[in-house]
Parts: structure tokens; sequence; C-alpha cells
């Protein structure tokens, strides 16, 4: 069967390795960003005949319902769902606005659900998927100004067991990958005064890298993990030991 993969927040750090990796074990990957120049210049504007780009605001409901109707309509269905998009702003709770509580809910969040929606469809006609879903140690541990993120990737955490209690009689998984600290460009300015905090609560003395994680994703979309579903794993080199 031809496995095509559809990948969020494509365009760099832990979604454009999860892309490279996906590509790299022999799945047809759909990589999906709203940056369109970001996903053209980190995936090359040529690349695999296995791979294609797509620009989608995944926070908007029309525009994942258009956009996964093209996928399943030009190319095989969608068996394989990375809900990898996430944005990350740095506000107290008294100084939060509305409006970036809605934007980090709506991306990190929403985005899981719409996708997933729209995804499933292809999956139940197939009776096989995955959906792996990019949460955080943010959502077990908390982070001073992060309250909106925490927020939305403990919910990640929630839908993710749900998703699995309904979606396995259609052999269909649901599983959520919580990354630690990972060098990556949206973590940057936490990273500037709390990487000496970080290292020394690392029992593993190093942070995360994209590989990393995509190693991970890999995994669970592949038949290795056809007995893993409705799980949090994390991927944090010892910062977190649930």
């Amino acid at each position: 069967m031809n496995r095509v993969a559809v990948v969020t927040g494509a365009a760099q750090g832990i979604g454009k390795a999860i892309v490279e990796k996906l590509l790299s074990s022999g799945l047809t990957v759909v990589a999906v960003d709203i940056d369109v120049q970001k996903l053209e210049s980190s995936c090359g504007k040529e690349g695999p005949s296995s791979l294609a780009r797509m620009c989608v605001d995944v926070s908007n409901y029309e525009a994942v319902k258009e956009a996964f109707g093209r996928i399943s309509s030009s190319s095989s269905r969608i068996s394989i769902l990375v809900n990898n998009a996430g944005i990350q702003t740095h506000r107290e709770i008294a100084e939060m606005s509305e409006e970036i509580w809605d934007e980090t809910i709506n991306v990190n969040l929403k985005s899981v659900f719409l996708c997933t929606k729209f995804a499933i469809r292809d999956m139940k006609s197939l009776q096989w998927g995955r959906i792996i879903n990019i949460s955080s140690m943010s959502a077990e541990r908390g982070s001073y100004r992060h309250a909106h993120y925490c927020a939305s990737k403990a919910g990640v955490v929630g839908f993710t067991k749900a998703a699995a209690l309904e979606l396995g009689k259609y052999n269909i998984t649901c599983n959520a990958v919580c990354p630690g600290i990972v060098e990556t460009r949206m973590i940057q300015e936490t990273m500037d005064y709390k990487r000496e905090k970080w290292m020394q609560e690392m029992p593993l003395n190093r942070f995360g890298r994209p590989d990393d994680i995509a190693e991970m994703v890999a995994f669970l979309a592949s038949d290795k993990a056809d007995w893993i579903t409705g799980q949090s794993i994390h991927v944090n080199g010892g910062i977190i030991t649930p």
C-alpha cells in the first residue's frame, strides 16, 4: 500500500526533520505550512516526486477541509497524519490578551481537531491509520509565561487519548509525542536565559535535536507500532521522568 503522510508545521525545525525522515522511510509526504516561502526554501522547490507542498492555515476550518479534500482527490488516500503545527509566545497571565490566548489555542489545539477530523475519512475507508500529535513536556510541567502554551499542549494529550478510544475499531492508532528541550528557532528566546538551568536538569547532558523527535514519529507511523495507541511518549533526555 502506498502510504501518504500529511505533516503540518513542516517548514522548519521538528516538522522539517519529520518530513525528511518519513521521506527516507519510503512514504509519500505532503508538507503543510502557513508560510509558503519557508516551506519552499526548507523543502526545496523541486524535491523528490514523493514530496508535495501545500500552504494551509490549519487553524481555519474551511481551509483545512478544502486542503484535505484536494490531497485525497489528487493522491492515494491519507493514511498518516502528523499534527506538528505550533506556536509559542511569552506572556504572563495578567498581561495576556484574549487575541494571544485564542491564537495559541487555535494553532496548537484546534488545528489538531480539524486535521484529524478530515484525515480520518480516508483512514476509516482504508481500515488503517496513524495519527501522531506533537505535544510538549509543557503538557505535564508548567512553564513561566506560557500558561496559554501549556494549556494547548495539555489539550493535545487529552484529545489524543479520546481519539484513540474512538478510532481503534478502525485500526487507527493515535499517540502523542511530548518533546523536551529541542533546540529550534521557536524556543530561542527562552533558551537565551534558561539554557544553564535546563542543562543542570538534563540527565543525558544535552539538548534535543529535531531528529530525536522525527525518529519517534517514524516509529509510531510504522507497522512496528501496531499495538501502541492512546499514549503520550516523552522524548526529553530525562528532564521529566513520569
